[in-house]
């Protein structure tokens, strides 16, 4: 934990299923967890990181910039 005392933290107000495009019932056919992952790049507009295809896919249609893989 020591680690991540840098690390600068804010909250975000709570997802709305009107206000989340990504969340699972919609076209992208994510869970909620990995659903979550695309609506909180989206709203602080930062890029993805992840290696798990299915949800990098479902960030490009969202038009969220996903990192390369490494």
């Amino acid at each position: 934990m020591a680690t991540l005392c840098f690390l600068t933290w804010r909250s975000v107000p709570p997802l709305r299923k009107a206000a989340a495009p990504g969340l699972p019932d919609s076209d992208l056919g994510l869970s909620v967890y990995d659903a979550a992952y695309v609506e909180l790049a989206l709203r602080l507009k930062l890029p993805l990181a992840s290696k798990d295809v299915p949800l990098r896919e479902a960030a490009r249609k969202r038009r969220v910039t996903v990192l390369p893989r490494g």
